[in-house]
């Protein structure tokens, strides 16, 4: 049940959560939850679930470390001792698989001669694995398979204070993925292989960015092989903005949500035709269903499925799928984020960059159905309009353009494409002056347009924005 508490910050909430004995009904036991508003009751009994886990692996790095007696009056006394413990803890970890390794160097030979130093060193857990074995990091004596490892890291319980004070329990990867700019150290581990149990190791991120990339690729894939048999005969009804939607983008919408959901259950959702208010959560994915809907009624093979995926406001990672043409584009762009991820863009798998021709009549520029005004005046450049707001960026990352502008894209048109354009080497000019990122939680983003211009290059910039600033007034 939720405790109503007009003290708790925006965005955050309180929960009284009860657990019922199977055994005796009448034995109750109960958890105060402080928690982001979107917090599911799955995961509240999840992290209460692991509640004994997190102790005794409290417990044990206090004892190892000699800080097992102490006395604390506050909650943030108890953390900073517990952190303490915890990366002493780490230290020595690291340090024994170092002596792992040592002596795994110095043979058999001279670890045996000396019957006490084996004694010593089987005492400490010293001694290497037996013919050469790989072995598995060792905590609180038990021996933690690879799997194993995985689902503690990824199922990582984070306890931390936030401005006021609270106390807050989180459990995700996304949860796990933070800590990645705050931490570089480990605290399980062994001689031929470490892995994070609080603290993570950069394994860990790259199966989460392998399995990032592998399910845009998989559900874009799965939805466009529908929306294929609809192309070109959907019926569209008119949107207040002017825009079309049709039974397709609703269905795609709805399917990609729905797909997240399942796959990234702690990650939030804005999307172009339901989700419009961005959520309070480090990790959010921002949907267009369909981009280029016109195209996509009239049967002009020019329009995409696009996901983004923001942390912290933020795009790192954009996937655009371009069904009828058969062709995909991704990129990583970790900027100011501090994530430990991949870099680079790539177009069906191979790696991309801007071009680096200089503007003439053999070189072209993407305009929007919004923006011929520019048209007005020379323009240095053959001009293209390809009905697509992400194609248009797209094809600059590309290096098949040199530019486009977009007068009222909106942030789901955006999203992707700007990791992907930023990865490529290009440049992103708001010509309203006004950097769209980071994304504010609570905020609803539905009717905002981001008058825009990309371009191949910082030094473009010079060159293009006074001839297409018009677009923006």
């Amino acid at each position: 049940m939720e405790a109503p508490d007009p003290t708790v910050p925006a965005g955050w909430r309180r929960w009284l959560l009860l657990r019922r004995s199977v055994s005796d009904p009448t034995d109750l036991v109960y958890y105060l939850v402080f928690a982001p508003a979107l917090t599911t009751l799955d995961e509240m009994v999840s992290v209460a679930g692991t509640r004994w886990t997190i102790e005794t692996g409290f417990e044990t790095a206090k004892g190892e470390v000699g800080l097992d007696h102490y006395e604390v009056r506050s909650w943030t006394g108890w953390y900073r001792h517990i952190t303490l413990a915890l990366v002493a803890h780490a230290f020595l970890t690291v340090t024994r698989a170092q002596g792992i390794q040592q002596e795994s160097k110095k043979g058999a030979s001279n670890a045996s001669g000396n019957p006490s130093m084996s004694a010593f060193k089987r005492q400490r857990g010293l001694n290497s694995p037996p013919n050469g074995a790989r072995s598995t990091p060792i905590v609180s004596g038990f021996s933690l398979g690879l799997d194993t490892q995985r689902r503690v890291c990824l199922g990582l319980v984070e306890m931390a204070t936030d401005a006021s004070g609270h106390c807050q329990v989180l459990s995700s990867s996304a949860t796990a993925a933070r800590f990645i700019p705050r931490f570089t150290t480990v605290v399980l581990g062994s001689g031929h292989n470490l892995q994070g149990s609080i603290l993570l190791t950069a394994k860990v991120m790259k199966d989460f960015w392998n399995s990032v990339l592998a399910f845009a690729q998989a559900t874009t894939e799965t939805v466009g092989q529908k929306l294929l048999q609809d192309f070109g005969h959907a019926q569209a009804d008119l949107k207040n903005d002017g825009s079309l939607v049709t039974a397709s983008d609703r269905w795609s919408d709805d399917t990609l949500r729905q797909a997240i959901k399942k796959q990234f259950p702690d990650h939030g959702v804005l999307s172009e035709e339901v989700e419009h208010i961005f959520p309070n959560t480090d990790w959010c994915w921002i949907i267009d269903p369909i981009d280029g809907t016109t195209n996509f009624t009239r049967g002009i093979p020019i329009w995409g499925i696009s996901l983004g995926l923001l942390y912290r406001g933020v795009p790192v990672f954009g996937y655009v799928a371009m069904p009828p043409l058969e062709q995909s584009f991704y990129g990583y762009w970790p900027g100011e984020s501090g994530l430990d991820m991949p870099q680079g863009a790539f177009f069906n798998g191979r790696p991309i960059h801007t071009s680096g021709a200089e503007p003439g009549k053999q070189q072209f520029f993407s305009l929007c159905a919004r923006s011929t005004q520019v048209m007005k005046n020379p323009f240095p450049c053959k001009i293209r309009m390809l009905g697509s707001a992400a194609y248009n960026v797209l094809t600059v990352a590309g290096g098949w353009t040199l530019g486009g502008v977009e007068a009222t894209p909106k942030i789901w048109d955006i999203a992707a494409v700007w990791a992907i354009l930023h990865a490529a080497g290009g440049a992103w000019v708001p010509l309203d002056h006004a950097n769209p990122f980071p994304l504010e939680s609570g905020k609803d983003y539905s009717s905002k347009p981001y008058p825009t211009l990309a371009v191949a290059r910082q030094g473009l910039v010079d060159t293009f924005r006074p001839l297409v600033q018009v677009v923006a007034t």
